[in-house]
Parts: structure tokens; C-alpha cells; sequence
């Protein structure tokens, strides 16, 4: 238990942090750079995202098995399978910094997204400095990995949320002190570069059994996560179709300014979600270890708990945020960000019911038998962008934020039932635990 909430707090503190920095930095960049110029930005920023899914989710997969591994006893497996995996991590880089190059030189990006502001020049530094963060962030994969099967998850949460902290505030930070955009984005690498170099130091300080060495994968350990890792994979690209795609949707569709209305509402909507996360990851280890060890009342009950603690966040933040949004909204860009109530309405919603579902899903992540919901989820987000496309154009930004909700209602539909069958719970008994006292 203290593991956890050592854990839970320092994600927790961290997603404050971020989401506080992030808050600040949308006025700061909108004076600093301009609403045309920023809203460049965010879509340049949304595009590399996808290729953070070329790492086929075997950093995720392969720690689930490695703290399994260690659970049952079998330190020295863990060990080799962690080797192999940064091995295959070192060749998805390079063959990313290839594809990516010869993506930043041929696809006619400014035409695609209306980009006036922004120079070709401008256009091509900032992908590059963009797709260089994505290979670092690809390599520092494994890092949770290891953390979370050497016992020293808080400490790998800790290195994770520092990281993420310097990142969020270096632009904001550059941009106040006359930095351009290609300047940024070059700062946000070498802070991103740095962070990654400190967290390697860490780990291989507190869990020295990993043994950073190349050598060959070994396929017998690889060939088992294959199949869960490419179908994990699906999870980050659903998220990435949902947050980043329907930037690039509403980009292309309405234009750059309408960017920063819709990213400024989900900046807001989505502050809850930052302690969600800190849930499910605080948990994700105790899972996969109740399960190595095969204690299913102990699973049950961190199950409860989890998502007892998530929907009771999603209920502060209806009750606070719906009304407020808007308004705080307009005040805190200086009145330059008018929110449709619609809008925001909708992505509060989708964050409310996606807190049910995403904290539940931690048992099916934590157990490598996530590949329906991932794949399901994946669907899921194109048919909601699919909904985008056709309705924007029709009733406006508005209908981006409620298309949203219909993935959420799908899931729901899904994992819980899933989930309740894995740790042995009964939808009666689970909903009278999470109506209960904690």
C-alpha cells in the first residue's frame, strides 16, 4: 500500500504540475507567437505523435511479463528479456529516423494544413527537432519497464514526471525570452534528451540486476509478447487518433485558429484526467503482481478502489467544470478564446465516462489480455474522427467535443464486464464497493 501511494502522489503531483504549466503556457504562447502562428504549432506538434506507436507497445507488454517474471522468482529472465527488448527498441529508432526524415522531406505539409505563418524552412527545422524528441522518448520506452519490475516504480514515476515537467515549461519559457518556434522546438530536445540521459543513471543505479548490455534479442523470450505487443500498440494509437487526430481534423477542416479554441477547452476539460492516469499507473504493477502470485481477492480490491477513486474525480470536475469552463476560459486568454458551451460540454463528458472505463482497463493492460479492448478502442477513435469530418462542417467545433462520447460509451461497454470477470468480481458486489465508504 505505501508503494502505491508513494506512487499515486508523485504521478499525481507531477499531472498537477504538468497540467498547471500547460494551463499557463496557452496565453503565453498566444501573446508571445500569436494565435496564428501558435495554432501552426499544435498541428506541427500533433503530427509526429504517431510515430511513437512504432515501438508495437513491446515496452508496456515486456514490463507486465518482466514484474510477473520477478513476482514468481525468475530475476535472472527479466534481466535478459529486458536486453532484448531495448535491443529491438535501438532498430524501431532507426528505422524511424529514416521514415521520418523522408516523411519531413516529401509530404507537402503546409499545403495539407494551410500553414502560411510558418516558412517551409521553419516547417521542415521544427519536424526534424519534433521527430529527434520522438526517438529519444521511443529509447526511454524500456525505462518503465525496468522501474516497474525492480520495485522502484516511485522512483521511476518520479524521473518520468520531472521530465515531463522540464519539457511542458522550456517552450513557454523559451517563447518569453524571444525565441521563435524552430528555437523552441530545439530547446524542448535537449530537454527532452537530458531528462531521458538522468532516468537511464537512475534506473541503472537503483535496479542494477537489468545490466544495461547489447547484444542479440533473444527471440524465445521476444516471440510470446509479439502478439500482445503489437495489439497493445493499438492502445497509445487510439489515443493518439483521438487527441492528435482530431487536432489534424479540426485543423483541416475549420483551420489553425479553430486549433486553439478546441485545444484550449480539452487543455481545461482534461485536467481531471491527469490523476486518473496517476491511478492506473500507480496500480498497474500491484496488478500484474496480485496476479503473478495469483491472489485474486487482492486484485478485486485494488480494482474497487481504483475506479471508486476515478469516477468520484469525475464527478468533482462535472460539478465544478461545466459551468465554469467557458467562462475561465475566456478570462484566462484574455479574451482572445470564446468556447461554445457544446464544446466543452461534450469533452467534460467524454472525460467523465472515460474515467470508468480507462482506470478498469488496468486489469486487462496489467495482464497482457488487452488485445480486444485495444483493438476495439483503435475502432472505435476512427469512427469518431469519421463522425468529425462529417458533422464540423455542418454544426461547427461544437460537434468535436461531443463526437467524443461515443468512443467512451463503447468501452464502457466492453472493458468493465471484462475486467469484473478477470478478478473474479460481480457487477452487484462492485457497485455496491464503489458506492461504499473507502
Amino acid at each position: 500500500m505505501r508503494r502505491v501511494l508513494t506512487t499515486l502522489g508523485t504521478i499525481a503531483l507531477g499531472q498537477g504540475l504538468t497540467s498547471g504549466i500547460t494551463l499557463a503556457s496557452v496565453p503565453i504562447l498566444l501573446t508571445a507567437w500569436g494565435e496564428r502562428v501558435y495554432g501552426e504549432w499544435l498541428i506541427l506538434f500533433a503530427l509526429p505523435a504517431y510515430l511513437l506507436l512504432s515501438d508495437l507497445g513491446i515496452s508496456n507488454v515486456a514490463g507486465t511479463e518482466m514484474t510477473m517474471l520477478v513476482a514468481r522468482g525468475e530475476q535472472s529472465v527479466a534481466s535478459r528479456l529486458f536486453r532484448s527488448v531495448f535491443g529491438v527498441l535501438l532498430v524501431l529508432s532507426s528505422l524511424v529516423l529514416v521514415l521520418g526524415a523522408l516523411s519531413i522531406t516529401f509530404l507537402p505539409v503546409r499545403a495539407l494544413f494551410d500553414l502560411e505563418s510558418l516558412t517551409q524552412d521553419d516547417t521542415v527545422t521544427i519536424l526534424a527537432l519534433f521527430l529527434v524528441q520522438v526517438v529519444v522518448t521511443l529509447q526511454s520506452a524500456i525505462l518503465e519497464a525496468g522501474f516497474r519490475a525492480g520495485g522502484r516504480y516511485p522512483t521511476g514515476a518520479l524521473c518520468r514526471q520531472l521530465t515531463r515537467i522540464a519539457e511542458v515549461s522550456c517552450v513557454p519559457v523559451a517563447a518569453i525570452l524571444g525565441a521563435e518556434p524552430p528555437v523552441a522546438a530545439g530547446v524542448l530536445a535537449v530537454v527532452s534528451l537530458t531528462g531521458s540521459i538522468a532516468s537511464w543513471v537512475t534506473l541503472l543505479r537503483f535496479v542494477p540486476w537489468l545490466r544495461l548490455r547489447l547484444h542479440r534479442p533473444d527471440m524465445v523470450l521476444l516471440r510470446p509478447l509479439w502478439r500482445p505487443a503489437i495489439a497493445y500498440a493499438a492502445v497509445p494509437l487510439a489515443t493518439a487518433v483521438s487527441l492528435q487526430g482530431m487536432v489534424l481534423v479540426v485543423g483541416g477542416v475549420l483551420g489553425p485558429f479553430a486549433v486553439v479554441v478546441f485545444q484550449s477547452a480539452r487543455t481545461l476539460s482534461r485536467l481531471p484526467q491527469g490523476l486518473m492516469y496517476a491511478i492506473n499507473q500507480s496500480v498497474w504493477p500491484e496488478v500484474s503482481s496480485a496476479f503473478g502470485h495469483g491472489d485474486f481477492a487482492l486484485a478485486q480490491a485494488i480494482h474497487r478502489r481504483a475506479v471508486q477513486g476515478a469516477v468520484a474525480l469525475a464527478v468533482l470536475a462535472m460539478l465544478v467544470l461545466l459551468p465554469l469552463g467557458p467562462p475561465v476560459i475566456k478570462l484566462w486568454t484574455g479574451g482572445k478564446v470564446d468556447v461554445p458551451y457544446a464544446l466543452f460540454f461534450g469533452l467534460i463528458g467524454s472525460v467523465s465516462l472515460n474515467s470508468l472505463w480507462y482506470t478498469s482497463s488496468v486489469v486487462l493492460a496489467a495482464t497482457n489480455r488487452h488485445a480486444r479492448m485495444a483493438v476495439l478502442n483503435l475502432v472505435g477513435a476512427a469512427v469518431t474522427l469519421g463522425i468529425a469530418v462529417v458533422t464540423l462542417p455542418i454544426f461547427g467545433l461544437s460537434a468535436a467535443g461531443v463526437s467524443l462520447l461515443a468512443i467512451d460509451l463503447l468501452m464502457i461497454g466492453y472493458v468493465l464486464p471484462h475486467s469484473l470477470r478477470l478478478v473474479q468480481d460481480h457487477p452487484r458486489a462492485f457497485v455496491r464497493a464503489l458506492l461504499s465508504r473507502p
